[in-house]
């Protein structure tokens, strides 16, 4: 699965360009209402991995064809244990190639261990992001209601509400 969506007003840049896995793909329509009435950009390819997105430049690709303001990663759980010594090099370089702030989106917690993610992220010096435990549908994806709770944590930690 892929897509290349913009949601929402078209200014330009994007308040947000969403882009990973298969994460990325279902949390794309449920961020774009959480964070209404700003604007997403996003590009989600189920089953894509870290090292896929350097190699075939799709994450250069994502960044230059829709500017945003923050670039929102979330990579790093399909990638083989062959990819993991490198994940936090892999890492660094999206990150220092991005020309806006990146946050990478950690994983609530899955099915199988994802601590090699949380500790190549930190190693990578990357902000990050953890949603906490959401309700999964399969062990790896969260239910509708984790994503949309996912979705409105996102926008919380983003553009937190200032008190009037």
């Amino acid at each position: 699965m892929s897509a290349l969506l913009l949601l929402g007003a078209a200014p330009s840049p994007a308040d947000a360009l969403l882009v990973g896995d298969s994460l990325a793909f279902q949390l794309a329509s449920r961020l774009f209402k959480a964070m209404r009435p700003r604007v997403l950009a996003a590009d989600g390819r189920g089953g894509s991995s870290t090292r896929q997105w350097l190699r075939d430049r799709l994450f250069r690709q994502a960044v230059l064809s829709r500017p945003a303001r923050v670039v929102l990663v979330s990579l790093g759980v399909n990638c083989t244990r062959a990819e993991r010594p490198g994940l936090a090099a892999d890492i660094k370089k999206l990150v220092t190639s991005s020309p806006v702030p990146v946050v990478w989106l950690l994983p609530p917690p899955l099915k199988f261990d994802t601590g090699y993610l949380h500790n190549a992220v930190a190693e990578a010096g990357c902000r990050s992001f953890d949603p906490g435990a959401l309700p999964l549908d399969d062990g790896v994806h969260p239910t509708d209601a984790g994503h949309k709770r996912w979705a409105e944590l996102l926008v919380e930690h983003l553009w937190p509400r200032v008190a009037s």
